[in-house]
């Protein structure tokens, strides 16, 4: 199985395809021999910070024409331009993490309706989209018939080692500077 590497520097294959097969899809829960695991929301929130030619023939844009195409708007540029690149680099940072798919480097064109109002996005419940992806992804990777995985991978890596630290195998950092999962060092 290979695993789409989003958000983590290090993305341990092995180690989250072992998760995978302990995965239930009837209870999306973890079966492990300590007993029934899940992530839940509030490790969304403790863990990553969330509080929960360019288009291709299945309507998916690149994530990175979208960097080259707005990263260099300016504030002397015009609110509707500015407005587009506030718009793509959403729709640029959900594509890389939450809405991550199995290429890593496109994201679905209807998704543009979740940046359209930019007056409502601190009303959304992200780190429930999260969840419910990441559980949909590891409910499709759990059968034999998958071969990848796609969704928010450093959310799923730094559970396992916020829960079982003996199986990252790296440092831990002392001093702590953002999220939770910021502290794991592979």
């Amino acid at each position: 199985m290979s695993v789409v590497h989003a958000s983590f520097n290090t993305v341990d294959d092995h180690l989250l395809r072992a998760f995978i097969e302990r995965w239930q899809l009837a209870t999306n829960t973890f079966h492990l021999p300590v007993g029934e695991m899940t992530i839940a929301l509030d490790d969304v929130s403790t863990l990553v910070g969330e509080y929960p030619e360019d288009v291709d023939k299945r309507k998916a844009v690149k994530l990175e024409r979208l960097k080259a195409k707005f990263s260099k708007v300016a504030m002397r540029d015009s609110a509707e331009k500015r407005t587009y690149a506030i718009r793509a680099y959403l729709l640029f940072l959900l594509g890389y993490t939450i809405l991550c798919d199995k290429t890593g480097n496109m994201i679905s064109v209807e998704y543009l309706n979740l940046v359209s109002d930019l007056d409502q996005i601190d009303k959304y419940a992200s780190g429930t989209a999260c969840l419910c992806r990441l559980y949909d992804e590891l409910s499709s990777a759990s059968q034999n018939s998958t071969n990848s995985m796609a969704g928010w991978l450093t959310l799923f890596q730094s559970w396992i080692y916020e829960h079982f630290p003996y199986l990252a195998g790296g440092t831990l950092k002392m001093e702590l500077e953002g999220p939770l999962a910021s502290r794991w060092e592979p």
